[in-house]
C-alpha cells in the first residue's frame, strides 16, 4: 500500500512539474490594443538594403507617442507596441534623401494602425543625396571668405511660382564650400558677397565723390552672370558630387538716396529718430541686400547697389511704437536720387474670440494669426500673432499698416473640430473678405470659434478601383476664397488608400488626389485649371460628414 501510494504522490508531483514547466514556458498573449510595425529600408534604384537608417513613427494628432527604430544589416526595423492610430512615417540617413517609387522627395508615409493589427512589408526607399563643392576667388584669384552659395530651385509660395532657396552654405576662410543632402533635378547656383552694411553709419557726402564710378561685387548666378535669367541651369543625378567654381568680378554699382519725411510734410524730420532703410531684392524678398542708416536729419544713402527690381523698406522701432513703409525700387544705370520715404506708425489690434455654445475649452492654447493677403511678401513690422488669456481677449501690437486674412491656430485634440466661423473688425463683418489694417490706429476685433467643422473622408483608386498609397489629398475651396489659405486642407492616403480630412470650415470645395504635387502647386489658380474638371465636387455645411472616392490624378509636369 506504502508503495503505491509514494508512486501515486510521485506521478502527482511530476504532473504538477510538467504543467509549471509548461506555464513557465508558454508565449505570453499579445495585447490585443497594442500592434507593430516591421519593414526594410533600401536603396534607390535597385532595393539594395541601407543599414542605419533611423526610423520614426510621428502621430498625426497631438498626445500621441513617438516611436524609432535603426535599420540593421538587412535594412530591416521593428517598432513593438504601437498604440492604435494615423501615423507618418519618416526615414533618415546621412547623405541619403527619403523618396517615393518614382523618385520625388517624400514627406513621409502615412499608415493607419487599428488595435491589436501589425504591419510586416513596408519598404521605405532612399536615394543617394547630389553634392556640389567649389571654390569662390576675386579677379585675381584670390580666394573670398564668407560668400554666401545657394542652391535655388523653382518652387511655389503664396500661389506664386518663383525662385526658392533650397540649401546655402558660406564659403570658408580659403573660399571653399561644399553643400550636400541635395535632390536629383536641375537647380541654379549663386554666389553672393555677405550684405554691405558699411552704410548703416551716417554718411557724409562731398561733391566729387557723387560723380565717381564705382564698382563691387555683387550676386553672381552660374555660370558667372549677374542677370539671373541668364544662370545655366545645374542638372544633378543620384549621388553626383559636382564641382562648381566661381569668379566674382567687380561690377558697376550706384547708389540710392533719399529722405525720410512726416505725412503730411515735405521736410525731413530729425523727430523720427533712428531707422534702417532696407533693400531686398524682389526674385528674394526674404533676404537684405543693403541696408542704410537713416541720419538725424532724415536723410540715408545706400551704397553698391547692383542694377535690378528691389522693395524698399523702412523700419523703426522706439520699443514703444514701430513705423514702416514699402516702396518698389528699379535701379537701371545711374544713382538713384530724391527717393521720399513715409512712414506709417503701426496699429494695435486688441480682441475678443468666444465660443459658439460656449463649452468650457482652454483658450490659453490658441494663437491668433495675421497673414498678408495677396500673396504679399513685404516684411511684417510689428506682432503677427497674439495668444489668447483665459478670458479669450488677446492683442497685437505694432502690426504693419496694409490686408490681412485672420486665422485662429492651436488648440488640443478637443478642438480639431472646430473652425473659425466669424470675424467682426472694426464693426464690419470681414468672415468672407481682408482685414484692412490703417495705420496709427487702433482696431477692435471680434472673433467666433464655431465646433461644427465639416469633415471629409475617403479612398483613393486608381484605374483599376485598386487603393493607392500615400497619394496626397487637398480640399481647395471655392473661388470666392482661394486667398485664404486656412481654408485649404490637405491629408496624406494611408496603405489602404483612406484619408480624412478635419476642421473644413463649411463651403464649397474641389477636392483633388496626386501621386506627387509641389507644396504650394494647388494655391496656384493658374496651375489648377488643368486639373478642375477631374476633382471632386462637394458642398459641405456645418457639422457635415461626407465619404468620397477619388481617381487618383497624374504628377503635374
Amino acid at each position: 500500500m506504502m508503495k503505491s501510494a509514494l508512486a501515486t504522490l510521485l506521478l502527482l508531483l511530476a504532473a504538477t512539474g510538467s504543467i509549471a514547466q509548461s506555464d513557465s514556458t508558454a508565449p505570453k498573449r499579445p495585447d490585443k490594443n497594442t500592434s507593430s510595425i516591421e519593414g526594410t529600408v533600401v536603396k534607390d534604384p535597385g532595393d539594395q538594403p541601407l543599414k542605419k537608417a533611423i526610423v520614426e513613427v510621428i502621430p498625426e494628432e497631438e498626445g500621441g507617442a513617438n516611436y524609432t527604430a535603426v535599420s540593421d544589416l538587412e535594412g530591416h526595423f521593428i517598432i513593438s507596441n504601437v498604440q492604435p492610430g494615423r501615423y507618418r512615417i519618416f526615414a533618415e540617413r546621412t547623405g541619403f534623401i527619403e523618396v517615393d517609387k518614382s523618385g520625388h522627395r517624400l514627406a513621409g508615409t502615412a499608415i493607419s494602425i487599428a488595435a491589436g493589427q501589425s504591419t510586416h512589408d513596408l519598404q521605405l526607399r532612399m536615394l543617394s543625396a547630389a553634392i556640389v563643392t567649389g571654390r569662390v576667388v576675386d579677379e585675381d584669384g584670390d580666394p573670398m571668405a564668407n560668400v554666401d552659395i545657394s542652391v535655388l530651385r523653382y518652387g511655389y509660395s503664396s500661389g506664386r511660382r518663383e525662385l526658392e532657396q533650397e540649401r546655402s552654405e558660406r564659403t570658408n576662410d580659403v573660399g571653399e564650400f561644399r553643400i550636400a543632402g541635395l535632390l536629383s533635378g536641375r537647380y541654379i547656383l549663386s554666389a553672393s558677397p555677405s550684405p554691405d552694411f558699411s552704410s548703416v553709419t551716417p554718411f557724409k557726402r562731398s561733391a566729387p565723390e557723387t560723380d565717381k564710378t564705382e564698382t563691387g561685387y555683387v550676386t553672381t548666378y552660374y555660370p558667372g552672370t549677374n542677370d539671373v535669367s541668364q544662370a545655366v541651369p545645374l542638372e544633378l543625378h543620384p549621388g553626383d558630387e559636382v564641382p562648381v567654381d566661381f569668379t566674382l568680378v567687380p561690377t558697376r554699382t550706384f547708389r540710392v538716396r533719399g529722405s525720410v519725411v512726416n505725412s503730411g510734410s515735405s521736410r525731413s524730420s530729425d523727430a523720427l529718430g533712428q531707422g534702417v532703410v532696407m533693400l531686398h531684392p524682389q526674385n528674394f524678398s526674404s533676404e537684405v541686400f543693403t541696408a542704410a542708416e537713416v541720419d538725424q536729419n532724415g536723410k540715408f544713402e545706400i551704397r553698391g547697389v547692383a542694377p535690378g527690381s528691389y522693395t524698399m523698406t523702412l523700419m523703426r522701432n522706439d520699443g514703444e511704437t514701430a513705423q514702416v513703409s514699402h516702396q518698389e525700387l528699379v535701379v537701371a544705370n545711374s544713382d538713384v536720387n530724391g527717393v521720399r520715404l513715409v512712414p506709417v506708425q503701426g496699429s494695435q489690434i486688441r480682441g475678443q474670440l468666444r465660443i459658439e455654445n460656449a463649452p468650457r475649452l482652454d483658450l490659453t492654447t490658441l494663437v491668433v494669426l495675421l497673414r498678408p493677403a495677396n500673396g504679399s511678401s513685404n516684411p511684417v513690422v510689428g506682432s503677427e500673432q497674439g495668444r489668447l488669456k483665459p478670458d479669450g481677449s488677446f492683442e497685437l501690437n505694432n502690426v504693419s499698416p496694409g490686408r490681412y486674412t485672420v486665422s485662429v491656430s492651436g488648440g488640443t485634440r478637443a478642438m480639431r473640430d472646430y473652425f473659425l466661423k466669424k470675424v467682426i473688425a472694426g464693426g464690419r463683418d470681414v468672415s468672407d473678405s481682408d482685414v484692412i489694417v490703417p495705420g496709427s490706429t487702433t482696431v477692435s476685433m471680434s472673433l467666433i470659434l464655431s465646433p461644427a467643422a465639416a469633415s471629409l473622408e475617403g479612398s483613393v483608386v486608381d484605374d483599376q478601383n485598386q487603393p493607392v498609397a500615400n497619394v496626397t489629398v487637398v480640399a481647395v475651396p471655392d473661388a470666392t476664397h482661394q486667398d485664404q489659405i486656412d481654408r485649404y486642407q490637405r491629408s496624406l492616403a494611408d496603405q489602404h488608400g483612406h484619408f480624412l480630412l478635419r476642421g473644413l470650415t463649411p463651403g464649397r470645395y474641389t477636392v483633388f488626389a496626386w501621386p506627387h504635387i509641389e507644396e504650394g502647386a494647388y494655391y496656384d489658380p493658374d496651375f489648377l485649371k488643368e486639373y478642375e474638371p477631374s476633382g471632386e465636387k462637394v458642398q459641405l455645411g456645418e457639422g457635415a460628414r461626407r465619404t468620397v472616392m477619388l481617381k487618383v490624378l497624374p504628377s503635374p509636369n
